[in-house]
């Protein structure tokens, strides 16, 4: 039987409040439907759950909390499943008719269609993150360039702008809703989030 003052009080040494909060949740819930005293009875549970066709991630899920306890206990970990791991964060790019069909179906006339082009046209011009694209600032913009502060790990750099995407920023730039914002790009109700 799991002892969860100690295995709490064991992870205040080691892990934020919130992975605490999340692992006891999760562990007491197992608690009640697995014998959490035996890495066997675990094994047991993960094959179970691989059989009856669980997402990659939710049995990665379940070996990352479970790891955690029989660390607690002193018990040998629990690998993670290779081929799952390893397939489960594949990223897919954009083939040339999907880039082309995007920019020609965000063009429109509308100060929303001319925003959704810049940005489009931005992303794939620069490379740009959508968090940087929505924390563009008018004053980041240059002749042929713009700076990006807010950029991962809050580096900042300077980003090369080809003329079309220039031409497009400049151009909803003088149209956008706003425009007491200091941010770019804008909705009707203030800045645009990287969930928009």
């Amino acid at each position: 039987m799991v002892n969860y003052t100690d295995f709490e009080d064991w992870m205040y040494e080691r892990f934020s409040k919130s992975t605490i909060i999340d692992t006891l949740r999760k562990i007491r819930y197992r608690g009640k439907h697995l014998d959490l005293s035996s890495r066997e009875s675990m094994l047991e549970f993960l094959r179970k759950e691989r059989r009856n066709g669980s997402p990659k991630q939710k049995v990665n899920g379940y070996i990352k909390y479970l790891n955690r306890l029989l660390t607690f206990e002193g018990l040998d970990k629990i690998d993670y499943i290779p081929e799952l791991r390893n397939n489960s964060f594949r990223k897919r790019a954009f083939a040339t008719d999907q880039i082309q069909t995007l920019i020609v179906k965000s063009k429109g006339k509308t100060i929303e269609d001319k925003r959704n082009h810049a940005m489009i046209l931005l992303a794939l011009n620069t490379g740009l993150r959508r968090s940087e694209i929505c924390n563009i600032k008018v004053e980041d913009i240059h002749n042929n360039f713009l700076t990006v502060n807010y950029g991962k790990g809050e580096k900042s750099r300077d980003v090369f702008l080809d003329d079309n995407t220039r031409k497009v920023i400049m151009d909803y730039s003088f149209i956008r809703n706003n425009n007491d914002m200091p941010y770019l790009f804008t909705t009707k109700k203030g800045k645009v989030t990287p969930g928009y």
